[in-house]
């Protein structure tokens, strides 16, 4: 029993490389994982965030409906 040995991890192929770290792998992971959610929210957010300044812009300065119609104002 004092023979035993501890278990090696094994290398990973990720993108090419080879990685044997199992912390580094989960971090490579997490990390691709972080630019996924980023990648399909950054959009949602950036439309949400012109509409709020185009509200804000229309309602503030007070602009007229024929030149620039608020967001929110339904037509009829």
């Amino acid at each position: 029993m004092a023979n035993q040995a501890e278990p090696v991890a094994q290398p990973v192929a990720m993108g090419g490389a080879f990685v044997e770290d199992v912390e580094a792998q989960a971090r490579f992971v997490a990390h691709k994982r972080y630019l996924a959610w980023r990648r399909r929210l950054l959009p949602v957010v950036a439309v949400i965030a012109f509409l709020l300044l185009w509200w804000q812009a229309v309602v503030q300065f007070d602009i007229k409906p024929f030149i620039a119609p608020s967001p929110i104002v339904t037509p009829g």
